[in-house]
């Protein structure tokens, strides 16, 4: 695969161009018929001064799940960056050469968050430190069918900006060179924050990574992350090129990040909803559902059978409550243990893998998750950690990391539970 890349004053042009090899390969059903994107800035803001380690970062971020071989990257970037892509095994990165200089931020350097507006970002901005500049990533409409609006994420900006948090809007497309259309890579998310770090001195790139996404816990088997290809692959990438990944919230469940915005300065701003019109949710995607819940769980306010069977009328929620597991099931299932149950919510409940452990622990956080902060920030964000949750007992500690329901999923009871669920979806 080779990489053309444009640089002007308020915008960047990312061309890659597949091989035959690579448009036929498994990996060719991901891409789009075009692999073109661009990085585009409305303010007075310089994106010819981006660093090429964060340009070649921007690249590796949307070429991931498609090359194959080479991937040859027309930039002199710094040995140390070249080294960190050595990682990688399916291609290999080529670069002109490594003359480059590594980036290294000023020593009032401030981290940089990819910022949603959604309730698990902002919990991250609640955590981080002051200087913090949130970056959203504008997502620009090619079609009038789309579901997404954007009207709750320009709210959520309008308040930060009641509020004096400096912020800023990037335009990125680079979700259409995906088929279907989303991220290449969950990171790529921070492409504008990497795509601003010279011109802020951004010293971190900070993410709303939760603990379900993480640890992967409320899935069928969780993991230690930093032990993880994730971690392993992308971590030091972001090392080697001078902006570190900032994790505030990867020791936080769902549950958690609900409960520090609502007890931050923040309540009221977040919506993870991104199709109804604001102050509206859609009320018909899984997002609504699984959020609300965790609402109603918090404040143990009714929700009740007819309300479910309502929800039960969005296809898209239908089909991820019928999965093998549900995803982030864990958080459903705590809700539901908060709440007074009907009798068609508690075949819902009994369905879940959740149901037959405690889930205190997702009203905590789990320290050793805090060195996924960069060193000089870490105190801060414990402090802050701590002023809105309590820490894991060590024992929820290792139970969680060791979590592994594959067998359970084959027992009687259980299939008999997903027998009974699946008896109330078909009426």
């Amino acid at each position: 695969m080779d990489v053309h890349i444009e640089l002007e004053q308020a915008r960047i042009v990312v061309s890659l161009s597949a091989t035959e090899n690579e448009r036929e390969s498994i990996y060719g059903d991901k891409m789009a018929e075009s692999l073109e994107f661009s990085i585009a800035s409305n303010g007075p803001i310089d994106l010819r001064s981006v660093h090429n380690d964060h340009l070649a970062l921007i690249v590796l971020l949307a070429a991931h799940p498609f090359a194959i071989g080479t991937l040859s990257i027309p930039l002199h970037v710094s040995k140390q960056f070249e080294e960190a892509t050595e990682i990688f095994s399916r291609y290999r990165p080529e670069f002109l050469d490594t003359s480059g200089k590594p980036y290294t931020p000023k020593s009032d350097g401030k981290p940089g968050l990819a910022f949603s507006g959604g309730m698990d970002s902002t919990a991250a901005l609640a955590l981080m430190p002051s200087n913090t500049v949130p970056v959203f990533l504008d997502r620009p409409r090619r079609a009038n069918k789309t579901l997404y609006n954007k009207s709750a994420a320009k709210a959520t900006l309008a308040f930060l900006e009641a509020k004096g948090v400096p912020n800023i809007a990037i335009s990125t497309d680079v979700e259409f060179i995906r088929n279907p259309v989303g991220f290449p890579t969950d990171l790529a998310t921070g492409i504008p924050v990497i795509a601003l770090a010279s011109h802020f001195q951004f010293d971190s790139v900070g993410f709303g990574t939760v603990m379900e996404s993480a640890y992967r816990i409320g899935h069928k088997k969780s993991r230690n992350y930093l032990e993880s290809p994730h971690y392993k692959v992308w971590a030091p990438l972001f090392e080697a090129a001078g902006l570190p990944l900032f994790l505030p919230v990867a020791g936080v469940s769902e549950v958690g990040t609900t409960t520090i915005v609502h007890r931050s300065s923040y309540r009221g701003m977040a919506r993870s909803c991104i199709r109804g019109d604001w102050p509206q949710t859609c009320n018909n995607c899984w997002k609504c559902f699984r959020k609300k819940l965790i609402e109603h769980g918090i404040h143990q306010t009714e929700f009740n059978d007819n309300q479910f069977l309502i929800s039960l009328q969005s296809k898209e929620v239908v089909r991820k409550l019928s999965a093998e597991f549900i995803s982030h099931e864990n958080v459903l299932g705590w809700a539901l243990n908060k709440i007074e149950r009907g009798p068609n919510l508690n075949v819902l409940f009994n369905r879940l893998v959740a149901s037959t452990y405690s889930l205190h622990h997702l009203n905590t956080f789990y320290p050793p998750a805090i060195v996924l902060v960069p060193p000089k920030y870490r105190l801060h964000v414990l402090e802050q950690l701590r002023t809105y949750l309590p820490e894991m007992e060590d024992v929820d500690q290792k139970r969680m990391i060791e979590q592994d329901f594959t067998d359970f999923l084959n027992t009687p009871q259980h299939k008999k539970n997903l027998s009974a669920w699946k008896a109330l979806i078909n009426g």
